[in-house]
């Protein structure tokens, strides 16, 4: 290239590396017609379609540029992002390791092949990957990023709390970019399944990514409006208002609302929607169930205040499809978060999160939380079961004791397989059932039973199913199960609502800590009036779930009366819950009225 082209190139460049990736592709397809056969102008150009979220107009750049340098590590590599975004994956992985064998000190190409790797369940190869590339650079943001979803979704939390740990500790706080604050917050969350993650650290880490995130996306002015008077315009914001087990518990509170006192409106930000999204939104006033996925956070902060919403109540935290964007830009006078995340927000711009006291135990609890805490009697949810769940069938009685857990795999540490492991041990002939999304993969298989064995529990003695197909073949299985064994530090919800509602009881254990997850099962439980399931220590816990194994006739007890009990005691009555709720909701007070009552 010439002397003009050549800077033009680097002056593009540079700005790619700023973040100002639209500026740098208008200026590289200005170098394009007099040099479409440059690797360096293909290889700009793949790159900065890639930062702007093109991902097919990336590939046809990258492999432009590895077909004129097919020895460019660099230039593979790319493709290799690129056709990880198109799901391209098994032509990912072999572009990610061709780059490694012509540039093997890249570390971002390991991190992109254990990508591609564990994207097509290879989670050894995955695994050997992200540890390459995390030897060469230990603060690598994507390799440690990837490896601890790698980690939590293998079951193996302490590690994934290990790395995103690590991640914390490594990133600058400079780092304030919207897709690396999101990527971060949804990481943070896996700290919430790491029993070796004390509580203060999990509050720092939110509090400091909350802040953060604050400052990145500062709150609007908001105009002051005349008071409206009644009913209280509430809007719920959500992107699980579809098949997903947040639903269950939505669904009572856009059933069961007194139009007299609240005006509910509910915004699903995501493209998913479905029959349950079509019943909840009938259960609304046309015009007040919105489709947003498609509005930026400007223009939902722009649509929730011309609503004139007066309580923004977020349900998903910090969760995958979080809109946490709207919330810092402060669209309503109060906002609060409810439901979906069991921890605080760390946002300064959220006023309130709705729990319970058992959950979190008023003192210590508050300490954790940005939020001020709102607590519900006598507990924080209300469960609408599923509508297809078969009868409650006892087990076979010639069938051997059963203990099961359905709760996903994350939530299945080491402690929790050794507790269940003494359960096992002091129950002569049992068996343990572990269902949850992955189990179809040999390598986790393999995985769980060698850390089971390793507990002196033969292989034979366990039995581990993958997803089944319908809801209702879900719920068939618990005609096989005797006792429920609940995960923690991050207890069952769903799920414990699923099994009692199948007439199976459940044995949890509740920490002595303010921490959310792990006393959600000592909530459900006390609600649905089975304080007796509830141990407070390990030994407390394998007394009570092996003691229950060997009375036949207390399972059969239970078999025949949860169903009922579940829907007659708070979990159940879905009015009086939303009455509670939204009481709770008319008496919060905005921020600045908060700060001068007396």
């Amino acid at each position: 290239m010439s002397v003009g082209p050549e800077a033009q190139f680097n002056q593009a460049f540079a700005l790619l590396r700023a973040g100002r990736a639209a500026e740098a592709l208008a200026l590289a397809q200005r170098l394009l017609p007099k040099h479409a056969g440059n690797a360096a102008v293909n290889h700009l150009l793949a790159m900065a379609h890639l930062a702007e979220n093109r991902p097919g107009q990336a590939e046809y750049f990258a492999q432009r540029a590895t077909e004129l340098t097919p020895r460019d590590g660099s230039a593979w590599s790319t493709l290799g992002a690129a056709l990880n975004a198109l799901k391209k994956l098994p032509q990912a992985e072999r572009a990610f390791a061709r780059a490694t064998e012509l540039k093997p000190d890249n570390p971002g190409a390991w991190a992109g092949l254990g990508t591609a790797r564990a994207m097509l369940r290879d989670n050894p190869g995955a695994r050997e990957a992200f540890d390459r590339a995390l030897a060469l650079a230990p603060s690598h943001f994507d390799a440690r990023v990837n490896a601890a979803r790698l980690t939590l979704d293998s079951g193996r939390p302490e590690l994934a709390g290990a790395h995103v740990r690590a991640l914390e500790a490594a990133v600058p706080e400079r780092d304030t970019s919207p897709a690396a604050l999101t990527t971060r917050l949804l990481a943070c969350t896996t700290l919430n399944y790491d029993p070796d993650c004390a509580v203060e650290t999990i509050a720092q880490v939110h509090r400091r990514l909350g802040s953060a995130f604050a400052r990145a996306f500062p709150a609007r002015p908001l105009e002051a409006r005349a008071s409206k008077g009644s009913p209280l315009r509430v809007g719920l914001m959500s992107p699980d208002l579809r098949v997903h087990s947040c639903s269950f518990f939505v669904e009572p509170l856009l059933a069961h609302h007194d139009p007299a006192r609240v005006e509910l409106f509910a915004y699903h930000t995501s493209d998913l929607a479905d029959a349950v999204t079509a019943r909840l939104r009938a259960l609304l006033p046309e015009g007040h169930f919105r489709e947003v996925h498609t509005l930026s956070d400007d223009a939902l902060t722009d649509l929730i205040r011309a609503d004139g919403i007066d309580v923004l109540i977020d349900l998903a935290g910090c969760t995958v499809g979080h809109r946490l964007g709207v919330l810092a830009r402060r669209a309503a006078p109060i906002q609060a978060t409810y439901l979906g995340y069991p921890n605080t927000t760390g946002l300064p711009t959220v006023d309130y999160r709705l729990v319970d006291a058992l959950t979190d135990p008023p003192g210590a609890a508050d300490e954790l939380c940005t939020e001020s805490l709102v607590r519900l009697a006598p507990c924080f949810l209300c469960f609408v079961p599923p509508r297809d769940a078969p009868a409650p069938a006892p087990p076979d009685e010639r069938a051997p004791i059963t203990f099961a857990s359905f709760n996903r795999l994350p939530k299945v540490n080491d402690r929790a397989l050794a507790l269940w492991s003494r359960v096992l041990h002091a129950t002569p002939g049992s068996r343990l059932m572990l269902k949850s999304v992955g189990l179809d993969a040999p390598s986790l298989r393999d995985d769980l039973l060698a850390r089971l064995e390793a507990l002196g529990i033969a292989r034979d003695r366990v039995e581990l199913a993958p997803a089944t197909a319908t809801p209702a073949e879900h719920l068939a299985l618990y005609a096989r199960v005797h006792v429920a064994l609940d995960t923690f530090p991050y207890n069952g919800t769903t799920t414990t609502c699923d099994t009692l509602h199948m007439g199976v009881p459940v044995v949890t254990l509740a920490s002595p800590e303010p921490r959310h997850a792990a006393r959600v099962g000592l909530s459900l439980l006390t609600a649905a009036g089975l304080p007796e399931l509830v141990a407070r220590t390990p030994d407390e816990f394998v007394s009570i779930a092996s003691g229950l194994a060997q009375d036949r006739a207390r399972i059969l007890d239970y078999r025949a009366r949860l169903r009922a009990q579940l829907a007659a005691s708070p979990l159940g009555d879905a009015r009086r819950f939303a009455e509670r709720f939204f009481g709770a909701v008319l008496t919060l007070k905005r921020p600045s009225e908060r700060e001068t009552s007396p």
